[in-house]
């Protein structure tokens, strides 16, 4: 029998999407018109409100970071049914 770490490797790599590099959790409360306005302006860029969130809060304290690719862009594809085993 396999072990979980031998199924989850994928040409040496773990399966999944690929880390966003040293992070670290928040959980916060933001005034209801501020997170209206996140979420609108985060939908309207195709963004995650995580990913978001943390772009502005960089640049606010003076961490240059570029804004993250949209989410269009690492979604997961459906598979077509006829396809799978």
């Amino acid at each position: 029998m396999q072990r979980i770490s031998e199924i989850a490797v994928f040409d040496g790599r773990m399966a999944g999407r690929p880390s966003k590099g040293d992070r670290h959790a928040f959980m916060t409360r933001i005034p209801r018109q501020a997170a209206d306005k996140v979420r609108d302006d985060a939908h309207r860029l195709g963004l995650s409100y995580s990913d978001y969130i943390a772009y502005l809060v960089s640049n606010a304290v003076g961490v240059e970071t570029p804004l993250p690719a949209t989410s269009s862009d690492t979604a997961q594809r459906e598979l077509p049914l006829a396809s799978a085993s």
